[in-house]
């Protein structure tokens, strides 16, 4: 397999690097070349000619749809305009009998019902009188005792109309004192709100202030008359600039460097903000509003629309690029006609027949290719034929190291498929059991030398878990948080000592047992302790486990070796490392490991090493 990917990466570096490819890719370069510099004295030429042509096409859409709003809105203001001078209104106001004032309001508020109904672009019609009565048709409205016409902040330019309408961008009334007829929240279903003085003329003295509100979302509604505003983004603004509505179908807030540039006394203008994204602004007062009107258009978006220019370029460029291309591949098709046939040696090589030759008498590149061919293919048949007679005798070997690993991988194996078993049939504790010993086996049988401290405690919980099913055992760890979990120790370090706890300590009682692992921290050493409350051993008996010198008659394997255990541990950390063991008969006993800090080995050191 590796000699076969050799040779397909040989090929692919051959047609990397084929004379045709050569000339293919500078004739290519060209062509990109060319159309780049044609496309840029295109762009150079045109672009003055395109943003002047999307200056004068955003100054008709600003005029366009500056008089659809202009239409819309003098609908509004004609409604409020009939009812500012309908006499029988007028009649029915600052009435002061409360049967009087009963009957005004049935009237009046049945004319605004039947306004709003029949105009869809109203959320609703308000009228408060001099005398301080409120009509209304969905909102309702509390004023404060002793309200004054002139408590209205907008007064003074309501007045100045003289029965026109003002439209505001913060109507305190209904800020402050309007709710919802129903919710009674907050009422505030709409975008902007106009204000009226009804006027007495005859007796020169004003009656009231009527309030109409355009419903919220009415301009966003407004289907306009152009097509060509898909990417223009336009806004109402205020004429103190607190207020700003988004009328275009599309999401978004007018840039403030735009805002500032506006001028709201204007009647109308147009200029380019320039940036990374260039833009033309044009804005012109709406005359029915009094607000000024907005449209942004990106010159991006000017570009993108003249898309025809782009598309005779590209399939001109196309057409030389496929003429070029065509031309080069018949020029060459003669010179790098010796390449094709090494090329199908090659397959057949790649198909296992070794002994093909190219023939050739070419005296240039493509002749020392060849013969260099020839060469490698006779060489790979000696080294096919050294390593074949190794292969067969190493093959055995593999198989029976291969048999010697089924045993303990087919036992994990199993653990697992019995474990899954047990998840499925909800014994959720044998199901731990099997997870415990699971794991075990599969520490035990990892190739590992040196494991983290994390690992050994994490092996110490499972052999602990394990153990639980036949003892009950209060098992206590304190672990210092200024210790890395990541330093390495010889592996099954801790886990033997914890055995010898249960196997000894604890072998004739079921209850009552207690294991505490602690590690912590001293000024030159970290410290390990295993303690248990036992039977405990005498001091000979102590002595004996650390030299490993056990009478006969002890099963010294059930000990697990503490001086293998100390040797393992001199030798990863120095002499000054050392084991301890105290233990008093009927107590328990108490196994300490002092490590020296500054032997300290961390997991991530030794792969940088």
């Amino acid at each position: 397999m590796k000699i076969k990917s050799l040779k397909k990466k040989g090929k692919k570096e051959v047609y990397q690097n084929h004379i045709r490819t050569k000339i293919l890719k500078w004739m290519v370069f060209l062509c990109i070349f060319q159309a780049i510099t044609i496309g840029i004295t295109t762009y150079l030429i045109n672009s003055k000619t395109l943003i002047e042509m999307e200056k004068e096409n955003i100054e008709e859409l600003t005029g366009i749809v500056n008089k659809d709003i202009d239409s819309k809105i003098d609908a509004i203001n004609d409604i409020a305009f009939d009812l500012a001078i309908n006499q029988s209104l007028k009649d029915n106001l600052n009435q002061t009998n409360p049967l009087e004032i009963s009957r005004a309001k049935e009237y009046i508020e049945n004319l605004f019902s039947n306004k709003v109904i029949t105009t869809s672009e109203i959320s609703d019609i308000c009228i408060i009188d001099k005398a301080g009565n409120i009509y209304t048709s969905n909102l309702l409205l509390k004023l404060p005792k002793g309200f004054e016409f002139s408590d209205f902040e907008d007064f003074s330019e309501v007045e100045k109309r003289n029965g026109g309408v003002v439209w505001l961008d913060n109507n305190n009334i209904l800020r402050d004192f309007a709710e919802n007829r129903y919710s009674r929240t907050p009422f505030c279903d709409y975008d902007i709100s106009g204000a009226s003085l009804i006027k007495s003329y005859a007796q020169k003295q004003d009656l009231g202030i009527l309030f109409i509100l355009i419903k919220k979302g009415f301009f966003k509604d407004l289907k306009y008359s152009s097509s060509k505003l898909n990417n223009i983004q336009l806004y109402l603004i205020s004429p103190n600039k607190s207020k700003i509505i988004n009328i275009s179908e599309t999401e978004g807030s007018l840039d403030q460097e735009i805002l500032e540039k506006i001028n709201t006394e204007t009647k109308s203008s147009i200029f380019i903000l320039e940036g990374t994204n260039k833009k033309w602004i044009s804005y012109k007062i709406n005359e029915a509003t009094g607000w000024t009107f907005v449209a942004v258009s990106s010159i991006t978006n000017i570009r993108k629309s003249f898309s025809f220019m782009l598309k005779i370029m590209i399939i001109v460029i196309m057409i030389s690029i496929v003429i070029s291309v065509y031309i080069s591949w018949k020029s060459t098709q003669n010179i790098t006609r010796g390449i094709n046939e090494m090329v199908n040696k090659m397959e057949e090589v790649e198909g296992g027949n070794f002994d093909v030759k190219v023939d050739t008498k070419r005296n240039d590149e493509i002749g020392y290719l060849a013969n260099g061919f020839n060469d490698m293919v006779e060489r790979i048949n000696q080294l096919i034929r050294t390593t074949y007679e190794q292969e067969i005798l190493t093959k055995d070997a593999q198989f029976k190291t291969l048999q010697a690993q089924i045993s303990p991988h087919f036992l994990y194996n199993t653990l697992d498929m019995l474990n899954w078993r047990l998840i499925e049939s909800n014994q959720i504790e044998l199901s731990n059991s099997i997870q415990a010993l699971g794991q075990l086996l599969q520490y035990s049988l990892s190739s590992n030398s040196k494991e983290t401290l994390r690992n050994e405690i994490k092996n110490v919980d499972c052999f602990v878990t394990l153990c639980k099913e036949s003892k009950e055992i209060d098992y206590i760890k304190q672990i210092d948080e200024r210790i890395n979990l990541d330093m390495v120790l010889p592996k099954l370090t801790l886990q033997p000592i914890v055995e010898n706890s249960f196997i000894h300590g604890f072998e004739r009682r079921k209850k009552g047992n207690k294991l505490t692992l602690s590690i912590s921290l001293k000024i030159q050493y970290i410290i390990i302790k295993i303690e248990d409350n036992g039977i405990g051993m005498e001091d000979e008996k102590t002595e004996f486990l650390l030299k490993n010198t056990l009478p006969d008659k002890e099963n010294k394997s059930n000990h697990l070796g503490f001086n293998n255990i100390m040797k393992r541990l001199k030798i990863m950390f120095g002499e000054n490392t050392s084991v301890k063991i105290t233990s008093k008969f009927g107590l328990g006993t108490e196994v300490k490991i002092y490590i020296p800090k500054d032997k300290i080995i961390i997991k991530s050191e030794i792969k940088e090493k």
